[in-house]
Order: C-alpha cells, then structure tokens, then sequence
C-alpha cells in the first residue's frame, strides 16, 4: 500500500498529490468520489464529493487499482499495524543505550554538512537531539559500505514538542535507498516536513499530527496519527530488511520490565515483569489516547526487593474515544528519582473495529465499534433464518462507540445475528451471537 487512511479524507486546499508505487486504501469514502474510469479506466483518483474529475485538492495512485479495492477491508488490520508501529517507535528509542553488538552506533558530526560513515551487515544507529538535526541544514552523506538490505540506516529523534524539520540534501542516493533507512521520530505529537529536499526513507512518526508540505516529496514511506498533504509527491518505497530484529534495551534502574496489556470487556488489564527490582518505591500507571500525552490513572507500590516478579493492575472502563489507548509505567524510585516504561498500545476493539460481547448472552449486548464520523445508524437483530426481530436507532460519534442492546432474556436459546448499518443502510458490522 502506498496511502493507508483508517479514518477518511478532507479536502481542504491544495493541488494534486500523488502516489507513485503501491496502492490507496481509504476506511471511510464518505465527502469522497473514487475515480477508477472517467469515461474509460484511469490512473485511480480521489476527488471530493460532487467534484470533477480534474479537480483539485486530489489524490491520484499510479496505477488503474481494481473497482472497489479503495474501500475494500480485506487484508489490512489499519488498528492491529499501529499497535506495532507503536511498539517499534518506542523500541527503536531504546536502541541508543544498547549494547547489542548487531547495532553500529554512530555520533553526528558537527556542521552543516557532516558525513557518516555505515558499516555492513549492521543497523547503523544515530540517536540525535531536535537541535542537531535542525543543524544538518545543508547535506548528510553516507559514507562506508552502501545501503542494502543487510545495511540500514536508523536515525532517532525523541521529539517530545511540534518540530519543523527541512531534510538535508541527499540526493546523491537512487530512489531505492529509501527502502534502507528509517527517521524514528519518538514521543512526537506534531512534525511539519517541509524544505525542497525530498525525503529518503519511512518517517516512523505513529503519534505525530504530520503536515508534510515538502516540495520534492518522499521516497519511502510516510506513517503518522494524521496525514495533511500540499502538492506531495510519494513514491512508495517499502522498508525492507535482512537483518535480525533487536530487542528493546533496558535504559530503567532495573534490568528488565516488560510491559502489557489486552481488553477485557470493557476493562484494559495490565500487567509488567520485572527484573532485579531494587530500591523501588512505587509504579505509576500513565495512560494517553494519542500516545503523547498521559495522565496517571493508578499507584501500585513496590513489594519489595525481588529478582523477578509480576504486577498487574486493571484500568476500569477507560471511555477513550480512540480506537487505540497507549500506557506506560512510570517507575519511582525510593531516591526520588523516576524513570518511564517503554509505551505499550492496546487495541480497545479486540478484533479489528468491532467487538460484541458477552458472547453467549443472557439480556444485555454490548457493542463497540469504530467510526471514521459521526451521524446515524440502526443495529438490527436477525433470528437464525434472518428474519428482522429487532431495529432500533443509534448515533455514531467520530471515534469509539459503545451501545447496549437490551431485553434480551426473552428470546429462544439458539443462534441469531446483530448487524450494523449506517445511515445509508450499508453494514459496517455483523457477527453471530448465541442465546
């Protein structure tokens, strides 16, 4: 794919933005036309609603994609991908105090135009401030072995507040090293490209608000919480690497703690292992619905020294209107001092963008459901031969959803099904439930 867009698009101002390689895939094409034949078969195009074809702002692939592949669901899980994105990002970060031997770390000259030099069959590692790559005002050149697949680029920037970067001039580099390098923007909550030298490389910015208004586009890939383009010009290349994968490193006054979390009903269980637990006072649960931005929802104090040992700990209902919410701990040590987990993403729709539970049921349905917007929709509940038992109204909001189906006790013990359809009377959703 070379546009992923889970939610749906604005169309706000600009020209024509294009993808070179790799296909558009859209969630929600309300306020949208997709062109895939104006008269006969075309380079597939998104206009605004009730726009013409040539109109402008527009998104247009390179290629002629299959009718309706656009909007299609299949095959792509966009929640399920940015829960690893989110994990990478964090992991990525990590990276800078590893000893790993697979990892070739590398200091960032000073000047405007430094040059590095890459050694093969390692992940070639630049940990950089907001300042020192704002100091790469002019060109970056890599020196040493070539990029390749078993010769990558990472360059990681813990961000923390919204940053303008221009990219350096490297040009010197084919299209295709783009699929060899990696621009880690951690902890990022707002990041503008702009600049008239295009991007080498994925920009892996999963929490970012991304406005990229660079005049020469990218060549790799670009992944951000929110897209806003000018007149971009994205040619697609994929990531793509031989080398093993690197664990997270331990940059916490203990060895190891390990973090996760998964839904249960309406709840987000937690639980983190740790190792060698020394001089802790306590653990602070922090949670953020954009990844960025946490706030403490619970204190779980020490039990004591340990080699190793668990903690868990249940955020009750944390009514976030996101179809992801991230956590972290916030370990605080006896001293007073205090350090942060790596931040883990739970998907509050367990199963893509819809959940039904409990699963037999006994009177009360619960559902959850994702939406790109707001506006109406009905759920219905089908008996076994799909005769029509139950229509009643509901409103979706943009974001997460959660509606209760009611005054079942009544029915039979058997099979029956619960749908949802949206104001058009299209169905975002269907399972099969047992009474």
């Amino acid at each position: 794919f070379g546009v992923v867009i889970a939610g749906k698009m604005a169309y706000n101002s600009g020209g024509l933005s294009r993808v070179l390689r790799g296909q558009i895939r859209l969630a929600n094409a309300i306020g949208t036309t997709v062109w895939y034949a104006n008269g006969s078969a075309v380079n597939t195009k998104l206009t605004a609603s009730g726009a013409a074809f040539t109109s402008t702002p527009a998104l247009q692939a390179a290629r002629t994609q299959t009718v309706g592949s656009v909007t299609s669901s299949t095959g792509l899980d966009i929640a399920a991908a940015f829960v690893e994105f989110m994990d990478y990002n964090a992991r990525i970060n990590t990276w800078r105090a590893s000893t790993d031997p697979r990892i070739n770390h590398i200091a960032l000259p000073a000047g405007p135009n430094p040059t590095i030099t890459l050694v093969a069959d390692r992940i070639n590692y630049m940990n950089v401030t907001r300042d020192q790559l704002s100091g790469i005002n002019s060109s970056l050149t890599l020196a040493g072995a070539p990029l390749a697949a078993n010769t990558i680029l990472v360059v990681n920037v813990n961000l923390g507040q919204p940053y303008v970067w221009s990219p350096p001039n490297m040009s010197s580099l084919p299209a295709s090293a783009g699929s060899f390098i990696v621009w880690n923007f951690y902890n990022a909550s707002t990041l503008q490209i702009n600049g008239n030298r295009a991007v080498y490389g994925t920009v892996l910015a999963p929490t970012a608000a991304l406005n990229f208004s660079n005049n020469n586009g990218a060549f790799g890939q670009l992944i951000a919480r929110s897209l806003t383009l000018g007149n971009a010009l994205i040619r697609y290349q994929l990531f793509s690497s031989t080398l093993p994968d690197v664990p997270e490193a331990i940059i916490l006054p203990l060895r190891s703690i390990s973090l996760s979390g998964a839904l249960s009903g309406s709840n987000v269980d937690l639980q983190w292992e740790v190792i060698d637990e020394v001089a802790i006072a306590e653990y602070g649960i922090e949670r953020s619905s954009n990844g960025t931005d946490f706030t403490e929802v619970g204190v779980v104090p020490s039990s004591g020294d340990h080699s190793r040992f668990t903690y868990r700990f249940s955020d009750v209902a944390p009514d976030l209107r996101a179809p992801l919410v991230y956590y972290r701990i916030a370990v605080r040590e006896r001293d007073g001092s205090h350090h942060f987990s790596a931040v883990k993403a739970v998907k509050q729709v367990r199963d893509g963008l819809w959940k039904l539970w409990p699963n037999p049921v006994t009177d009360r349905l619960h559902l959850r459901y994702w939406s790109g917007s707001g506006g109406a929709a009905r759920i219905r509940l089908l008996g076994p031969g799909g005769q029509l038992l139950r229509d009643e109204p509901a409103t979706l909001q943009t974001g997460l959803n959660q509606v209760t189906l009611a005054g079942l006790l009544q029915l039979a013990p058997g099979a029956y099904y619960v749908e949802l359809l949206n104001e058009r009377g299209e169905r975002l959703g269907v399972e099969r439930i047992i009474k």
